[in-house]
């Protein structure tokens, strides 16, 4: 009878043993999870997803940059107590899913690197895909910016870029390495500079590098700019007068009117080409009658306010003339003319009509369109990183479509016209809180084909 009682007890021992233990086991991946998840709250990261193996987190889900995801990766590799953390399933994606009118596919990268380069430091953010384009990255980093001091947070991924992807990620290292102080970001699909040059020979020598490795379907973006010209004498009748400029009477940066260089491409991702709601505009596919392109010229001249440097204006080009123009030369002076802080603007009521300033802008450019009345235009929107995004992408394809609108009411063929509207998706500008506001923008964009006769 005693070794029945005490084989019982050992039984009861063992089992409850086993359940404490695994109990145990459950419990501390649980409070790892739990952990994980308060601290990527508190970094205020969402759309992450943690699960546990042991104690070694798993993530998945999507963020919004490459940024966010090594931000993200961190906090959780921080949490006590977690061993190892797998973030293979953690996706770089915006938010929003894409245009109304269905989902983009994306192509797979093979290189997602921002460069930031200012007082003698370079940073380098992001992920490369293969061994060679990384060992590429740091010898194009030693070559073009020697004696920097460099900060590299950069993930190297399984995978491979192909020599194209190489070229492109040197000759964007080499353009930002003539800027004074400017932002690279390259992609698989888009490469874009800004930043100063010290002059217009270093400007021109970016423009050169860069369009001399990058061609399209790739995208190309350049906004660089040069100091104004000091102006130290008034010259009068041969004599020199010295003048003293006020600050208000300074020129700046900005305004010295920097080209923007783009190289046009068929867009082969899909955008938001919807209207406004039905109470404060017509609908997206309700086309207005055509205006013809021979309509009377508008005189933008007598109502926008001149131009601050006609002297910058790309190639030379008179904004006051009639004369045919080139495609590739009216985009590059349309986009001269709202580059920066000249952007397009509108008001902050509920219409978010054109404010005088910008409708001069859209005038101007109206004049130009109609000096090569050929080629199909795009107008489109975009926006900063503030706000809910489905609400950004409305609020920009309702920007576009209003300078579109106005684009045929100043004679435009509104068969060459389309309006889109990309929200955040894709800033020319650091979103941070000095050049957030220039990411709130619409550009016009000509696209090289031309509208068959008789149709759309």
């Amino acid at each position: 009878m005693r070794k029945t009682i005490a084989f019982a007890a050992f039984v009861v021992l063992v089992v409850g043993g086993y359940f404490a233990v695994q109990h145990e086991s459950e419990a501390i991946p649980r409070k790892l999870q739990k952990d994980a998840l308060t601290a990527l709250s508190a970094a205020n990261i969402g759309g992450v997803e943690v699960a546990m193996s042991g104690r070694d987190a798993v993530l998945h889900g999507a963020v919004q940059t490459t940024a966010l995801r090594g931000r993200a990766i961190e906090r959780v590799q921080a949490v006590p107590g977690i061993r190892d953390v797998d973030y293979a399933d953690l996706k770089v994606q915006a938010p929003d899913r894409g245009p109304v009118d269905g989902m983009v596919v994306a192509p797979a990268a093979s290189v997602d690197l921002t460069a930031d380069w200012k007082d003698g430091e370079l940073v380098l953010r992001g992920e490369v895909f293969g061994a060679l384009l990384d060992e590429r990255l740091d010898q194009k980093v030693a070559q073009a910016f020697p004696g920097a001091r460099v900060l590299k947070k950069v993930t190297v991924r399984e995978g491979d870029a192909d020599e194209e992807v190489v070229k492109r990620v040197a000759a964007g290292l080499e353009g930002l390495s003539k800027t004074t102080s400017g932002t690279l970001r390259v992609t698989t699909d888009e490469v874009t500079l800004s930043g100063a040059a010290p002059d217009e020979a270093a400007r021109s020598a970016i423009s050169d590098v860069l369009r001399g490795q990058i061609a399209p379907p790739v995208k190309l973006a350049i906004a660089v700019s040069v100091p104004p010209p000091t102006v130290d004498a008034d010259v009068v009748d041969g004599d020199a007068t010295l003048v003293t400029l006020d600050d208000d009477d300074a020129t700046t940066g900005e305004d010295a009117a920097a080209a923007v260089d783009t190289e046009m491409a068929v867009d082969t991702e899909m955008a938001v080409d919807t209207e406004p709601a039905a109470d404060t505009e017509p609908a997206a596919d309700t086309e207005p009658a055509a205006v013809a392109d021979t309509a009377a010229p508008a005189e933008p001249d007598a109502a926008a306010p001149p131009v601050a440097d006609a002297g910058a204006v790309p190639h030379g080009v008179d904004l006051g003339a009639t004369s045919p123009l080139d495609p590739q030369v009216c985009q590059d002076v349309i986009m001269w003319l709202y580059e920066g802080e000249k952007r397009i603007t509108f008001t902050d009521d509920r219409a978010n009509d054109l404010t005088p300033e910008g409708d001069a802008i859209v005038q101007r450019i109206a004049s130009l369109l109609k000096r090569c009345p050929g080629p199909k235009v795009t107008v489109e929107g975009y926006s900063h990183n503030l706000g809910e995004p489905d609400a950004l992408r409305s609020a920009t394809a309702k920007h576009a479509w209003k300078v579109r609108q106005r684009l045929a009411e100043l004679g435009v063929d509104e068969k060459r016209l389309t309006s889109r509207g990309y929200g955040y998706n894709r800033p020319r500008y650091p979103n941070t809180k000095e050049t957030r506001h220039l990411n709130d923008r619409v550009e016009v964009k000509i696209t090289g084909t031309t509208v068959p006769k008789g149709g759309k």
